[in-house]
C-alpha cells in the first residue's frame, strides 16, 4: 500500500497548525469559492489519500489566504507555496539537473515555441509583482514552468501556461520580498 505524499502530510501539518479541523478548512475553501471545499471528504482526500508529490497549484492558491499568518510560528506564504512543488529558494540556488533522456542538441524534448511563450508570460507578469528579474532568474523561472507544463499531457500545456507563469511570479515576489534572492554566481 502506497503512503501519502510529503505534500499531503505537510498540508495536514499546516492545517493543524492554523487551528482548522478538516471540516472547518473545507468550509473555508467552499466559502472562498474553491471547488476543493465541496465537502469535507473532497478536501480530506488531499490529506489522506493523495499520492502525487505536489498539490495542484489552484488548491495551493485557495489555501494560501486561509493559512498564511495563522499558527505559532505564523505560517508563511512560502510554506504554503512549497506544497505546489517548489522549495522556497530552489529558483535561486538549486542547480538544474537533466535526465539522460533530455537531448538538448537535437531538441528531442524541447519545444522552443513553448519556451518563448513562457518567457513572454513571465515578463508580462513580472511587473504585477514588482519583479526586477535578471536573465538568470528569468531562465530559472522559465525552466521551472517548462518542467511543470511538460509533465502535463500535450493538450493541457498551453491552457495552463498563464496560470503557471502567474504562480511562479507570485512565488518569486514572495522570495524577493523576504530578501532570499541570491546572486547570480
Amino acid at each position: 500500500m502506497a503512503t501519502n505524499s510529503k505534500a499531503a502530510l505537510e498540508l495536514k501539518r499546516l492545517r493543524e497548525c492554523a487551528g482548522f479541523s478538516v471540516r472547518g478548512l473545507a468550509t473555508a475553501l467552499k466559502d472562498a469559492g474553491s471547488h476543493y471545499g465541496r465537502s469535507p471528504s473532497s478536501y480530506a482526500y488531499y490529506e489522506n489519500e493523495y499520492r502525487k508529490p505536489y498539490l495542484p497549484m489552484d488548491l495551493v492558491d485557495a489555501l494560501s489566504p486561509l493559512l498564511c499568518g495563522k499558527g505559532a510560528p505564523p505560517i508563511r506564504n512560502r510554506d504554503v507555496l512549497a506544497l505546489a512543488g517548489t522549495q522556497h529558494n530552489s529558483l535561486w540556488i538549486a542547480r538544474p539537473t537533466f535526465s539522460e533522456n533530455t537531448d538538448i542538441k537535437n531538441n528531442a524534448l524541447i519545444d522552443p515555441d513553448l519556451l518563448t511563450a513562457i518567457m513572454n508570460k513571465i515578463n508580462e507578469n513580472a511587473s504585477e509583482y514588482s519583479l526586477n528579474l535578471t536573465n538568470h532568474h528569468l531562465a530559472r523561472m522559465t525552466a521551472e514552468v517548462y518542467a511543470r507544463l511538460f509533465a502535463l499531457r500535450e493538450s493541457e500545456r498551453w491552457p495552463r501556461l498563464d496560470q503557471e507563469a502567474k504562480a511562479i511570479c507570485r512565488l518569486a515576489g514572495t522570495l524577493l520580498e523576504r530578501g532570499d534572492s541570491k546572486s547570480d554566481s
